[in-house]
């Protein structure tokens, strides 16, 4: 699959985001809200708020991210391996992570992404664990 990061900024609360699109047709806003960290109630918060300024109910929060391995909450409409996708593209473009795979946790599944940059858009090959 295909993606690009194809915009970032920070919120009012300190947290960056990304804008990331998979293949032509999916959307997704990836937030990093590990650092500075949020509480649940903080994290309701900036989701209604996104979510009424958003058009798309696609959005991926890093809650936990370390060199080669995010957690991700996965809010409903959200595709499980396109969220997935994006936090390894945000991760290998912003965050410079070279690891391969990135490892994604995405509301208890778990993900190997690798993650390739060429012809001006990043490659993305996802293939999930086994479920236990």
């Amino acid at each position: 699959m295909r993606a690009e990061v194809v915009a970032w900024a920070v919120l009012a609360t300190g947290q960056q985001y990304f804008r990331v699109i998979i293949e032509p047709a999916i959307e997704l806003l990836v937030i990093s809200v590990h650092f500075p960290p949020l509480d649940d109630d903080a994290l309701a918060a900036v989701e209604r708020d996104l979510r009424s300024g958003w058009a798309s109910d696609r959005l991926a929060f890093i809650r936990e991210d370390r060199i080669g391995w995010a957690k991700v909450t996965w809010p409903r409409g959200t595709d499980r391996e396109h969220a997935a996708a994006a936090v390894a593209v945000v991760k290998a473009s912003a965050s410079w992570d070279e690891s391969s795979p990135i490892v994604v946790e995405v509301e208890g599944q778990t993900f190997d992404v690798v993650t390739a940059f060429a012809d001006e858009v990043w490659q993305v090959a996802v293939t999930p664990h086994a479920l236990t």
